[in-house]
């Protein structure tokens, strides 16, 4: 805190949730609540990462309960996880062989998904890392019915 009131500029800080089911993740979340932690991160790829639909709705409705806005990384992990098994075995694992991994249609599925939950939850939600206009379409249907989906781009 007294970096904080140093600092030249706003920021905040956000905690990344990779397993809610451990014995102390859902008091040590509303702990950080409590000491202004007011988002979390979660991810719906990578391995070391990667939420349950299941789990995800229960960080969904524990952020809900708390006020804390949700921040997701929306990607199909089985589709990708399977568009690159295929790449491997073909012999493409060099780098620009990872933006063929991503096909559109992962994160427009992934993105619809996470939204269905946040509306099914009723918790607002952030789309980060948004790179297609399916699933920038996906974010503007939720946004038609009054959701309150929000979502940022990395273009990298």
């Amino acid at each position: 805190r007294k970096l904080a009131a140093k600092s030249a500029s706003d920021y905040a800080l956000h905690v990344i949730v990779t397993d809610p089911s451990e014995p102390n993740a859902v008091a040590d979340l509303a702990e950080l609540f409590k000491h202004g932690i007011s988002s979390v991160k979660l991810y719906m790829t990578y391995d070391a990462l990667k939420l349950s639909d299941y789990d995800l709705l229960e960080v969904l409705a524990l952020c809900r309960q708390h006020g804390a806005m949700t921040m997701i990384h929306a990607e199909s992990h089985d589709m990708i996880r399977w568009i690159t098994d295929r790449l491997f075995k073909s012999g493409h694992s060099l780098p620009p062989f990872h933006a063929i991994s991503r096909h559109p249609v992962a994160e427009r599925e992934a993105t619809h998904r996470a939204i269905s939950f946040a509306e099914f939850v009723g918790t607002p939600l952030l789309i980060v890392h948004v790179s297609s206009p399916a699933a920038v379409e996906e974010i503007a249907r939720a946004r038609s019915r009054g959701a309150p989906i929000f979502a940022e781009t990395c273009p990298q």
